[in-house]
C-alpha cells in the first residue's frame, strides 16, 4: 500500500520529494455538451414507448437556457444613512464612516430588506 502511494506521488509530482507539478497539457474543452437519447441504451427510463418522450423532455430540461430578464436581488446595504468622510489612502480616494456604538440605531435602516447577515472575524474585536 505504501509503495502504491509513493508511486502515485511520483507520477503526480515528478519526484517524490519535490512539490513542483509535472507539466501537463489539458485537452481543449468542447464548445457544447450533448447527451443523445440513443447513445446509452442501458440508461433507459422504461421499456414503454413513452420512455423516449420522457428522455427527450429530460434532455430538454437539462439543456434549457436560464430565464433572461429576472433581476438579481441587491446584495448591498443602504449607505446613505451614514455620514461618510472622503480620505486618501495610498493614493486612492476612499470613503470611511467614523463612529462606533452611536451608529447602532442607524443599522436597521441601512439593512432594510436584507434577509441574512454573516459576520466573519468579529472575535478580533473582543477584549
Amino acid at each position: 500500500m505504501a509503495a502504491h502511494t509513493s508511486a502515485a506521488s511520483t507520477l503526480a509530482f515528478g519526484h517524490p520529494k519535490t512539490l513542483a507539478a509535472v507539466p501537463q497539457t489539458l485537452p481543449a474543452a468542447p464548445a457544447t455538451v450533448s447527451f443523445p437519447a440513443s447513445a446509452h441504451p442501458a440508461c433507459l427510463l422504461a421499456a414503454s414507448s413513452a420512455s423516449g418522450s420522457r428522455r427527450r423532455s429530460v434532455a430538454a430540461m437539462v439543456s434549457a437556457a436560464p430565464a433572461v430578464g429576472t433581476a438579481m436581488p441587491s446584495l448591498d446595504f443602504e449607505t446613505s444613512v451614514f455620514k461618510k468622510e472622503k480620505v486618501s489612502l495610498a493614493g486612492h480616494e476612499e470613503y470611511i464612516v467614523r463612529g462606533g456604538r452611536n451608529l447602532f440605531p442607524l443599522l436597521p435602516e441601512a439593512f432594510k430588506g436584507v434577509k441574512q447577515i454573516g459576520v466573519i472575524g468579529w472575535g478580533s474585536q473582543v477584549q
